[in-house]
C-alpha cells in the first residue's frame, strides 16, 4: 500500500505541473504575454489569491482562465488527498501494528524476553518457536527490528535498559530474561535493570571470558553461558563420529518409542491427493491428523480425504518400514543445472537465486546418499538467512524502480517465508523429500512464474 500511495502522490505532483505548465503557455499563446506575465498570472489565478489581473484580458482569455482555474482545483485537490492520504494510511497502519502487538504482549505470561537479534539471538530466537515457547524480542538497531519482524517475531524497538522499554516486553510477567550481547557492560546493565524490576526473573547472560564472570552474576545474571565454547563441543561431537563415536546430543529428525515415530507430511504439489495414497507412498500406518490450510488439525481423519496444495497429514509409522522407506531417491530429481530459463537477466538477483539451487542440490544428494537427517538442520539455517536477504534484495529493487506489482510480490515471498519457518519449525518430524518438494515447487512456482513477471519491466 505505501508503494502504492507514494505512486499516486508522485502522479498527482507531475499533473499539478502540467496544469502550470498548461495556463503559462496558454497565457502566452492566446494574450501574447511575456514569461514572467504568464507564470504570475497562472500562480495567482490557481492560487485564487485575488491580487486582479496584470493586464486587461481579452474574451478569449477569460474562458481560458474559467478553465484554467477548474482545472486547477481539481488538480489540487487531488495532490492534497494523495499526501492527505498516504499519512493517514502511514499513521493508521503504524496505530493498529501497535495496538495489535500491545494486545499479544499483554496475554504473554512465564515467557521469554531476548535482548538483541545477532547470529546467536537469531539461533535462539528460532529454537523458542521450535519448541512453542513464548517470546518477546527487544533491539536497538533497525536491522534486527526489520530481521524480527520478517521472520514474523514479537518485537519491541527501544533502549534495552530503559525501564519503559522492559516494562512494554512485560518483565512483570516473564520468566526468563536473555542477554545476547558480548558487551559486559549491556550485560551487567541488563541483569541489574532486570532484578530490580522483577526479582524473581531468570537472567542469561553471553559471556565472553571467564573470569568476567563473577562480575556478571553480582549484577544479577544466574547463569553465564559462552557460545564459543558451545560450538567448541559441536565441533568435538563432529570430530567423534568421524572416528566412529556416538553424538552425545541428535540434531536430526525425533527419535522412535517403541519402533514407533510420529511424522509431519506436507503437501505442495498443485494435484490434489488422498491420505490413502500419502500413507502408502510414505509407508505410514495411519493418519492421525489432518492439518488444514487455516491451521486447525482434524483428528483421525478419513483415508479418502483429499489433501491440497498447503495442507498437511501427520501419520504414525513403524520405525522399521520408516527405515526401508528413508531413501526416497526414486522422487527425487537429478542435479539441477543452472539455465538460461532461469535467469531473469539482473545479474545480482540471478547470483542469488543461483544460491538456491545449490541449496536444492546439496539436500537432494543427501537424501539420495541417506544423509538427510544430519544436513536437514544445516539446510533451514542456509535457507532462512537466504529467504530474509534475498527477498529483501529485491524487494529494494522494486521499490527503487517503482515495479506496479510489487505488492502482490511482497505477499508471495511473506508466503514463502511463513512456509519456511513452519518447515523449520517442524524438522524433527518432516519428510526431507516433503523439503525438497517444496524447494523444488519454489524454484518452478516463484522463480520461473512469479520472478518473470518484472523481468522485462526492470531490464527497461
Amino acid at each position: 500500500m505505501e508503494g502504492h500511495s507514494k505512486k499516486k502522490i508522485v502522479k498527482s505532483i507531475i499533473l499539478f505541473l502540467g496544469v502550470i505548465l498548461f495556463g503559462i503557455i496558454g497565457f502566452m499563446i492566446i494574450e501574447r504575454w511575456d514569461f514572467i506575465d504568464a507564470i504570475y498570472m497562472t500562480i495567482i489565478t490557481l492560487s485564487t489569491v485575488g491580487y486582479g489581473e496584470t493586464r486587461a484580458l481579452s474574451d478569449g482569455g477569460r474562458i481560458f482562465t474559467i478553465v484554467l482555474i477548474i482545472f486547477g482545483l481539481g488538480s489540487a485537490a487531488t495532490v492534497l488527498n494523495s499526501f492527505a492520504s498516504f499519512f493517514l494510511e502511514n499513521k493508521l497502519n503504524h496505530y493498529l501494528g501497535r495496538r495489535a502487538m500491545k494486545s499479544e504482549l499483554k496475554k504473554m505470561k512465564d515467557h521469554v524476553i531476548l535482548c538483541g537479534l545477532g547470529q546467536i539471538g537469531t539461533i535462539i530466537a528460532l529454537k523458542l518457536q521450535e519448541k512453542n515457547i513464548p517470546f518477546v524480542i527487544i533491539a536497538e538497531e533497525e536491522e534486527e527490528i526489520k530481521k524480527a519482524r520478517q521472520m514474523n517475531f514479537l518485537s519491541i524497538e527501544g533502549e534495552m535498559t530503559s525501564d519503559a522499554t522492559l516494562h512494554n516486553a512485560g518483565i512483570n510477567r516473564a520468566k526468563n530474561l536473555v542477554i545476547c550481547l558480548p558487551d559486559l557492560t549491556m550485560n551487567l546493565s541488563l541483569s541489574l535493570a532486570a532484578k530490580e524490576l522483577n526479582p524473581e526473573i531468570n537472567v542469561v547472560a553471553q559471556g565472553t571470558e571467564t573470569q568476567l564472570e563473577s562480575r556478571i552474576m553480582r549484577a544479577g545474571a544466574d547463569e553465564v553461558v559462552y557460545p564459543l565454547a558451545l560450538g567448541g563441543e559441536q565441533v568435538s561431537e563432529i570430530i567423534a563420529g568421524e572416528y566412529g563415536q556416538q553424538a552425545s546430543a541428535s540434531h536430526g529428525s525425533a527419535q522412535p518409542v517403541d519402533g514407533y515415530s510420529i511424522q509431519m507430511y506436507r503437501h505442495f504439489s498443485s494435484q490434489p491427493a488422498t491420505i490413502k495414497d500419502i500413507l502408502i507412498r510414505e509407508r505410514g500406518l495411519r493418519a492421525i491428523g489432518y492439518k488444514q490450510q487455516n491451521g486447525q488439525v482434524m483428528d483421525h481423519p478419513p483415508e479418502e480425504k483429499e489433501v491440497y496444495q498447503g495442507e498437511g497429514v501427520i501419520m504414525l509409522l513403524n520405525y522399521e518400514l520408516m527405515e526401508q522407506g528413508e531413501n526416497n531417491g526414486d522422487r527425487i530429481p537429478g542435479k539441477i543445472e543452472w539455465i538460461e530459463d532461469y535467469s531473469v537477466g539482473i545479474s545480482s538477483v540471478d547470483s542469488e537465486h543461483m544460491r538456491l539451487v545449490q541449496i536444492i542440490n546439496h539436500l537432494n544428494e543427501a537424501i539420495r546418499k541417506e544423509e538427510s537427517k544430519a544436513v536437514l538442520v544445516h539446510t533451514f539455517d542456509r535457507l532462512i538467512e537466504y529467504s530474509m536477504e534475498h527477498f529483501e534484495n529485491e524487494e529494494n529493487l522494486m521499490r527503487q524502480y517503482q515495479y506496479p506489482e510489487i505488492e502482490e510480490h511482497i505477499r508471495e515471498h511473506k508466503r514463502l517465508m511463513r512456509t519456511v519457518m513452519e518447515l523449520n519449525k517442524e524438522k524433527k518430524y518432516i519428510f526431507p523429500a516433503n523439503v525438497s518438494e517444496f524447494l523444488n515447487s519454489w524454484l518452478i512456482d516463484h522463480i520461473l512464474t512469479t520472478d518473470m513477471k518484472y523481468k522485462e519491466y526492470l531490464i527497461k
